[in-house]
């Protein structure tokens, strides 16, 4: 009996210890595997923290301008208006609105006290006349709901409509107050003609000026606009405006300017050029100008002209005066030309050497492209070996290839070729090599140079073309700064 109790208790022995070293090599293996893991997490930590940080651009479409950049002299068709009275001055409109023959743009108020009594005794009769009216609630929620509506609906208005619903808003107004004044009157309530007899007086009290001409108002004075296309003298080129601000004036003298009133059909810009601009002008009426600080282009009507032994450009135009409304001196852009195309920054550009090969001997072997390398034994001098070297097409131009100079592929290295139908082989040294330019396209995570070629280029940019084999293409990621940056550096 105590045999058979301890052969029991040897095998629930060798159980436990069976499970424990089970459940030990389960864990030994779940070990393993979290350690692995975290050397795999940690290796790519530092890798992407070894890799330096590249700026790039991306390549996409762009335009240059072969142009030349002058200073030119704004005339134009100006009136100015000088004040007959002295006092405080009231502007009515805002500066470059339009405005017609006798438009009122401003008053001259002598007596600045007696004006602000009587817009005081208008507004309080204005009120007594809105209170008195039974249906002015009923007008007044109408406009509320007039913009209400609007507000809820605009979203689905083009911005233009936003004027519309003002006009419609200041006409709704305007006959409510008419009706007012009417029922007013026909009442023989003498609220509405206190009203008139005010603004009558108000209206003694202001020395109101009219604009004598059509045009932009303007209340930028410079002393230059005595200057006309009969007038013009070259000496004007040289003259320094003296602006006036009106507007900035709360009081007036008699004979001051106060505003005046700008012809917005025509007007010209006058500037010296250069020899060679001239000479592309040749025979030309019309031409693109671009203003440089305002970013604007117009194709513009041109006549050039020489006076002692200068030459000058006038441009007449018809267009975009209210962008140069107070502009006396403008720089601007002749354009002659427009390129188009990749646009890149010239920061970006490098240049590689490589060597210039014909195209039969560059061939390809076990998936790989290359060439076949004749190499000398250095055990055994004078017996030499043909080996494939591997290496990359960067550009094919007719019957030849460019390949790069590296250590494998070196100027003086003999390159063979076999015919496979006449299975004769040649020879061929490297000797000729060429410097192409490039840039660094960093779409794989490693700067890859691409062979570029440039169609037009300035100082900071240059245009190449978008569809060039073995080049650079659009939306391609390029590396900015192209000299601090090395072929096949990795890349955060």
């Amino acid at each position: 009996m105590a045999s058979k109790k301890n052969s029991n208790r040897y095998l629930k022995l060798k159980s436990e210890t069976s499970q424990k070293t089970e459940a030990t090599k389960h864990l030994n293996f779940g070990v393993f595997v979290f350690v692995l893991i975290l050397a795999y997490l940690v290796f790519i930590m530092i890798s992407f923290a070894i890799k330096e940080k590249v700026n790039y651009t991306i390549a996409e479409l762009g335009t240059l301008s072969h142009s030349n950049t002058f200073t030119g002299l704004v005339i134009r068709n100006e009136s100015v208006t000088t004040a007959d009275s002295a006092g405080e001055i009231r502007y009515f409109l805002a500066e470059g609105a339009r405005v017609r023959n006798t438009n009122t743009v401003c008053g001259v108020i002598s007596n600045a006290d007696y004006v602000a009594l009587l817009d005081d005794e208008i507004f309080k009769a204005n009120q007594k006349l809105d209170s008195s009216d039974a249906s002015f609630k009923d007008s007044y929620g109408y406009l509320q709901n007039r913009i209400k509506n609007y507000v809820i609906n605009q979203h689905n208005k083009k911005f233009d409509h936003t004027y519309t619903v003002r006009k419609q808003l200041e006409n709704d107004i305007s006959d409510i107050r008419n009706t007012v004044i009417v029922q007013q009157r026909s009442l023989g309530l003498s609220d509405s003609s206190n009203i008139d007899m005010l603004e009558k007086e108000l209206g003694n009290s202001i020395s109101m000026h009219k604009a004598t001409s059509s045009g932009l108002v303007s209340y930028l004075i410079d002393g230059m606009e005595d200057i006309t296309t009969e007038s013009f003298e070259i000496s004007d080129l040289g003259r320094t405006p003296k602006i006036q601000d009106t507007v900035s004036k709360s009081n007036i003298s008699v004979g001051q300017p106060i505003f005046k009133v700008v012809d917005n059909y025509l007007w010209h810009i006058v500037a010296e050029i250069d020899p060679e601009s001239a000479k592309l002008l040749e025979n030309m009426n019309y031409k693109t100008i671009h203003f440089v600080e305002k970013n604007i282009e117009i194709v513009a009507k041109i006549h050039v002209f020489t006076e002692d032994n200068k030459t000058y450009i006038k441009i007449e135009a018809d267009r975009m005066l209210n962008e140069f409304l107070n502009e006396r001196f403008v720089d601007f852009r002749i354009i002659h030309e427009n390129h188009q195309g990749i646009k890149i920054p010239e920061s970006a550009i490098v240049r590689k050497t490589f060597a210039v090969i014909p195209a039969q001997y560059f061939g390809y072997l076990s998936s790989q492209y290359g060439v076949y390398k004749k190499v000398v034994s250095e055990e055994a001098p004078g017996d030499s070996t043909i080996d494939f070297t591997s290496t990359r097409l960067f550009l094919k131009v007719d019957d030849f290839v460019y390949v790069p100079i590296s250590d494998s592929i070196q100027i003086g290295d003999v390159l063979s070729f076999t015919d496979s139908d006449s299975m004769v082989t040649t020879e061929f040294i490297i000797e000729k090599t060429e410097d192409l330019d490039g840039v660094y396209v960093v779409n794989k995570g490693f700067a890859d140079f691409k062979f570029i070629d440039t169609t037009y280029k300035e100082v900071d940019y240059r245009i190449v073309a978008p569809y060039t084999p073995y080049g650079v293409r659009i939306y391609d990621r390029i590396a900015t700064e192209g000299i601090t940056t090395t072929e096949y550096q990795t890349i955060n």
